[in-house]
């Protein structure tokens, strides 16, 4: 079934469940997976639904790949579905907003499976065990690791249709001893006239920053909201300057059951809503899936039940 979201320029195909239960969820993926790859030149960006965590597949038009972040570790079975199902055996690069479980916690998992060319992350160790053991497999794989922050571009990886600008952390944030979150990974990209925020799991503090360093290119079409758009998170004044025509929570379930406190918050789904923004979330049965051919999006997703 498709259904046109009149959201700018964005259409929206939802793969609707033909059955409930355990199976229904299985069988929406599938069918996800079946629909074949997106048109050659295409900027992808798949979200995946990894219980409260974050992973999401970059896809270049280039034909580049790159994973930010993988979610907790038993959660990354759909990613390596996935990039099977696309035949995709070499991840170009990896990159870690910041050494948390809920992040880095399928990395290793994922090392195990594919090939991967380098690990990007925010110079802040870890002396938790689960990083210590992916920065083991990191080394013994020998696989290059690089530090990224305000100023950096990934240029070669995004290739000349995608820009893709780090805006956080500066050498303040990664040098503030405490919460790891505060020196999470922010980029930007654009492609054509199309801009993308990925906030990792910044919260009010970090945005607060933002505006003041960035305020001109925190304006994007498609916001992934910090911190699994937790309450501390998505400012009025934020979300008023990035004005998204879409935004996406990640990490908003549990073991499959939502949490008890709807994510996004109430405060965060008033400024959306009031803007207009088109609200998506990894509660669904399956991953979120956005194609960028430069002027419009279109949206594929399985609708939960």
């Amino acid at each position: 079934m498709h259904r046109i979201v009149r959201v700018a320029a964005i259409s929206l195909l939802l793969f609707l469940p033909a059955c409930v239960g355990p199976q229904a969820g299985q069988d929406d993926f599938e069918a996800f997976l079946a629909d074949g790859g997106p048109p050659r030149g295409t900027l992808v960006l798949t979200f995946f639904r990894v219980g409260l965590g974050d992973a999401t597949l970059i896809e270049f038009p280039n034909g580049k790949t790159l994973l930010v972040d993988a979610g907790i570790g038993w959660r990354a079975r759909e990613i390596l579905d996935y990039l099977k199902a696309r035949g995709i055996r070499r991840l170009d690069a990896m990159l870690l907003t910041h050494p948390h479980p809920d992040h880095y916690g399928g990395m290793d998992e994922i090392l195990e499976a594919i090939e991967v060319g380098t690990f990007y992350e925010n110079g802040v160790e870890s002396q938790a065990w689960g990083y210590r053991r992916l920065a083991g497999m990191l080394e013994k794989r020998r696989i290059p690791r690089k530090t990224l922050g305000r100023g950096d571009s990934l240029a070669d990886l995004a290739g000349p249709e995608v820009l893709f600008d780090v805006l956080y952390p500066d050498e303040e944030a990664r040098g503030r001893p405490g919460n790891q979150n505060r020196a999470s990974i922010v980029f930007r990209l654009e492609h054509g006239s199309l801009r993308f925020l990925f906030m990792g799991d910044a919260g009010r503090i970090e945005e607060e920053r933002l505006i003041s360093m960035d305020r001109e290119r925190i304006k994007c079409d498609l916001l992934k909201l910090g911190h699994h758009a937790s309450p501390g998170t998505g400012s009025s004044e934020f979300l008023e300057l990035a004005k998204p025509k879409v935004a996406v929570a990640m990490g908003t379930e549990v073991f499959d059951v939502p949490l008890f406190y709807p994510r996004p918050s109430y405060g965060i789904r008033c400024v959306l809503r009031g803007l207009g923004t088109e609200i998506l979330t990894t509660d669904s049965r399956g991953p979120i899936q956005v194609r960028s051919d430069g002027r419009d999006l279109s949206i594929r997703m399985t609708e939960g039940g």
